[in-house]
């Protein structure tokens, strides 16, 4: 259990680390980086709105089940670990 539990969590960091690099160098890296300057808005990842989004289905009271199967974590122990900030 603990070890299947360390390889998720192992390959979700991964996952993490590649996707922001790929995202940043996509057409819609790009405009997101374009509008943010135009705006004079601070840079930030891509990525991150992934994070915005389970932090708001979490807030609002979808279950974690839910939000787990949305997002593709393993499991929705994977999600409540994450994200258990969320609800204190």
């Amino acid at each position: 259990m603990v070890r299947n539990r360390l390889k998720e969590v192992i390959y979700f960091k991964q996952r993490i680390k590649y996707l922001q690099k790929n995202l940043e160098r996509t057409i819609l890296g790009r405009c997101l980086n374009t509008f943010l300057v135009d705006c004079k808005l601070s840079h930030f990842f891509l990525y991150s709105l992934r994070h915005s989004n389970i932090d708001i289905q979490l807030t609002i009271g979808i279950p974690f089940v839910t939000v787990s199967a949305r997002t593709g974590h393993i499991t929705p122990s994977t999600t409540s670990d994450i994200y258990a900030y969320v609800l204190k």
